[in-house]
């Protein structure tokens, strides 16, 4: 072999080293950063959630291996988010995320590790005396200031943490007895039992259980024991999340004489 031949192949040789090496200082990271760096998620089918921001450099490119079920995308800042799709059965998968520049490995790669659950969501019955502040529904005076409430305080569980936020919708609905204010859907003709919610519950990544409370107009009244209902409707993206839907709320009379029918 000639020498000509020997420093060619020495010189290509050098230059793939120097290529890694320039490759490794494009992407601006310490050495500690060229191993594998690890992500553990916990999530439910459709939801996305970050895996964070490893390098800003625009020569880097990263390419993603992942299991069929996740797919992972970045932003222009290289913030990376991985996503599970719809429907996923519980179980767990990956992602390989190599940053590469020029199409050549720097060394620095992400494994994303996700748990795909469905949890669980139940919600606690409250029954509680309404209390007799106020007024006698029957007689409603003019006067414009309102008597102190007596709070139901509804507990949402989720039976799993999740990485992601969920998003729970939840309203009240008229048993027995009647809700007002701007969420309710009864006749506006009767006087209110409790002020009507609907809203979203949000729980933050890493928590269990968020709280819900029920504002209950209390009156002096002897009336029979009257109910109303707080529901959990489907949860966008994870069709697949058991729930226990309704919770029941019963306003206990604490009033004594004659019952009165209304």
């Amino acid at each position: 072999m000639s020498s000509s031949t020997l420093l060619s192949r020495a010189l290509s040789r050098l230059g793939v080293m120097l290529l890694g090496v320039v490759a490794v200082g494009l992407v601006g990271l310490p050495a500690a950063h060229a191993a594998p760096v690890t992500v553990s998620l916990t999530l439910a089918p459709g939801q996305s959630a970050s895996i964070g921001r490893l390098v800003s450099n625009s020569s880097v490119t990263p390419v993603s291996t992942c299991d069929k079920t996740l797919s992972v995308s970045f932003d222009p800042t290289m913030l990376g988010t991985v996503t599970v799709a719809p429907d996923v059965p519980v179980g767990s998968y990956a992602c390989s995320v190599d940053f590469q520049v020029a199409g050549q490995p720097t060394g620095l790669v992400e494994q994303v590790s996700v748990d795909v659950v469905t949890p669980s969501l139940s919600i606690n019955d409250v029954a509680l005396p309404e209390g007799t502040a106020g007024v006698s529904p029957l007689n409603v005076s003019g006067d414009a200031t309102s008597p102190p409430t007596t709070p139901f305080t509804f507990v949402v569980t989720m039976s799993e943490a999740l990485s992601a936020p969920l998003a729970v919708p939840v309203a009240t609905v008229d048993g027995t007895a009647t809700g007002g204010g701007a969420a309710s859907t009864g006749p506006a003709t009767e006087l209110p039992d409790y002020t009507a919610v609907n809203t979203v519950l949000t729980f933050p990544p890493g928590t269990t259980s968020q709280k819900l409370t029920v504002e209950v107009a209390p009156d002096s009244v002897t009336e029979p024991n009257e109910t109303f209902f707080v529901t959990l409707s489907p949860v966008t993206g994870t069709a697949t999340l058991q729930r226990d839907l309704v919770g029941h709320g019963v306003i206990l009379n604490d009033d004594t004489g004659p019952i009165i029918a209304r």
